[in-house]
């Protein structure tokens, strides 16, 4: 009898042994369930965020047709003429736009193209940062795929979120030992050519963890191959190199190198970059002083500066080789654009998330290096998070009192923070439910400083897309030459490539002025005639530019006095198309009188 009470009562314990260990001890079984939930949120936010802002800018770039004809060029068989641009975004685009039809297909693959990819970018931002940080690498990604200027390319649309995604792809087999990062980082390449430095960071990854040396001399022969496609391009390039008659340009022809020891250049490059990463992240009150303002922003660059040296050299003491591999990257790619001749904070947006990466590695190494050297009391632990959250709290709610007055500037991003704050809400309370609340209040203190930096990050969101009507004069300007000009009249544009991609069926209709080639304005007003122009557009987009390059490869001087309403020598004004919201973006258009019948000599016997 005792013997069988004995075994009831051991099966018992087994059983709750059993059971201990599924639910309590069982780490990597918690761990998947943590990565499944965080990638099921983060997709559903970039299914959100991809349907919210799905054709919001009703212009593309400007870029935008160049990219896309080189792609064009490629799949017709034929040898490109323009080495600008690298052929992998209109590789991807001009087939699929095949697929979409519509009234214009090109650029509804672009957006759909972007659409898709910005999920997956959102997911390997998590990925790739995870190898780093851990599962905290789930707010690098929400706050990455957040930044103003990457939700701007990603509407446009523009190469940037491709260039992204090869780049996040690359890094995600390399962290993994995979040799498919050479494939990734040749494609990468050829999105943009400073990708270059993704096929130098794996051929070192790889000469750091191979051991063997037939393995490293096929990582060798694997880093030769990927810079194939880039070589051959570079080869083609030197061939139609731009010169004054081709009317084009290159890359090459940008890059100063001498930029890179000035320092003030280099100095006004680094703001940049702080203003379009962490300056979005903590904004200040409306009704802030400007000596608020300075202070402020004198912290926060202080401690993103020494976070982002710390995470770099910690990382390199420890061999935390990822951390090397993404600064080869990062560095590489801030040369480049340091001695690009001009900048923007779009230029940024591809390497945005490893400065936020090594930042985040920096204050959570650091913070774990107190822990480990210095016996911190649980109350002053406690205390420092509470002040945390309270000022976050308070921090917040004023600057979300804000938030309505940017409603009108960007009415199509107004749920977007909202959104977020529930997607970091739904992972906080899936990680209590899979960890049985471990480590719950420090994720509340960590989500309160998030929703602090999701609401401050609207303001530059509204600022920068706006309501989507960024060149739409332009726009204006097509629908009005399709309901006033007759079949086949010839309309001379600066955005001539945009309008044929809004509609390809009048796009043989428009014409850009540098195509003309004229040497003067006479010459321009002839070549019109030859050419059965009808319409000139004059627009304040580049014609109040004179310094500016474009102005001068489009030689807008030919056509400088249309500037003025009025009708001029063979130019009959017509009307002014102003921009809906900024009186300054504005179209002159003009209609070229009938050529002058010229008097016929006859001979006289």
């Amino acid at each position: 009898m005792g013997s069988r009470k004995d075994k009831i009562i051991q099966r018992k314990r087994t059983i709750k042994k059993s059971l201990h260990v599924d639910l309590v001890i069982n780490p990597e079984q918690d761990e998947r369930k943590i990565e499944l939930l965080i990638c099921i949120i983060l997709f559903l936010f970039g299914f959100y965020q991809s349907i919210l802002f799905y054709g919001h800018h009703i212009m593309p770039s400007p870029d935008f047709p160049s990219f896309l004809k080189v792609g064009k060029q490629l799949w017709s068989f034929k040898i490109p003429t323009d080495y600008m641009r690298g052929p992998t975004y209109g590789l991807f685009v001009y087939p699929l736009s095949l697929i979409v039809g519509g009234g214009h297909p090109e650029l509804t693959a672009a957006w759909l193209f972007n659409s898709i990819l910005q999920i997956f970018n959102l997911i390997l931002i998590f990925l790739v940062g995870k190898k780093i940080v851990g599962n905290s690498a789930f707010w690098l990604a929400l706050l990455g795929i957040l930044n103003p200027w990457l939700i701007e390319v990603f509407t446009k649309p523009i190469a940037e979120i491709c260039l992204l995604f090869f780049m996040l792809t690359t890094f995600f087999f390399m962290f993994r030992g995979s040799s498919l990062c050479y494939l990734f980082a040749s494609i990468a390449t050829m999105v943009r050519y400073e990708c270059a430095a993704l096929i130098l960071a794996s051929f070192v990854m790889d000469m750091i963890r191979r051991k063997d040396r037939k393995e490293k001399i096929r990582a060798l022969c694997f880093s030769v191959l990927a810079s194939l496609p880039l070589g051959l391009w570079m080869l083609g390039t030197m061939f139609f190199f731009p010169n004054e008659k081709s009317g084009t340009v290159h890359y090459i022809q940008f890059i100063n190198i001498e930029k890179l020891i000035n320092i003030k250049v280099v100095a006004r490059e680094l703001n940049l970059l702080w203003y379009s990463i962490i300056g979005p992240l903590f904004r200040p009150g409306l009704s802030a002083g400007e000596n608020s303002v300075k202070l402020l922003n004198g912290i926060i660059e202080l401690i993103a500066f020494l976070s982002f040296a710390f995470g770099i050299i910690w990382g390199l003491l420890k061999k935390q080789w990822n951390i090397l591999a993404l600064l080869i990257f990062f560095v590489l790619y801030m040369i480049v654009h340091i001695s690009y001749a001009y900048s923007e904070p779009r230029f940024y947006t591809p390497v945005q998330w490893i400065f936020l990466l090594i930042c985040w590695y920096g204050i959570k190494s650091f913070w774990q290096r107190i822990k480990a050297y210095e016996k911190i009391p649980k109350y002053v632990i406690f205390g420092a998070q509470t002040a945390v959250l309270v000022i976050s709290i308070l921090w917040l709610s004023i600057l979300a009192g804000y938030l309505p007055r940017f409603a009108n500037m960007s009415p199509r991003s107004v749920s977007l923070p909202y959104a977020a704050i529930i997607a970091s809400v739904f992972f906080v309370a899936g990680g209590a439910f899979i960890y049985k609340g471990k480590n719950l209040w420090r994720n509340i203190v960590v989500l309160a400083v998030i929703c602090l930096m999701i609401i401050s990050n609207q303001f530059s969101v509204a600022g920068v897309i706006k309501d989507g009507t960024h060149d739409g004069e332009f726009k204006q300007l097509l629908d009005w030459y399709i309901h006033n000009a007759k079949p086949g009249e010839k309309m001379v544009s600066t955005l001539n490539d945009l309008l044929g991609v809004l509609a390809p069926a009048y796009k043989d209709c428009f014409i850009s002025h540098g195509s003309l080639n004229a040497d003067n304005p006479d010459d321009f007003v002839n070549r019109c005639y030859e050419n059965g122009v009808k319409y000139v557009a004059w627009d304040s987009r580049i014609g109040v530019t004179p310094d500016d390059v474009f102005y001068t490869l489009a030689k807008l001087d030919n056509i400088a006095v249309l500037c003025n309403k009025q009708s001029i020598g063979p130019y009959e004004y017509i009307t002014t198309i102003t921009h809906p919201t900024d009186d300054w973006r504005y179209i002159n258009v003009f209609r070229l009188r009938p050529r002058p019948v010229q008097p016929s000599v006859q001979s006289t016997e």
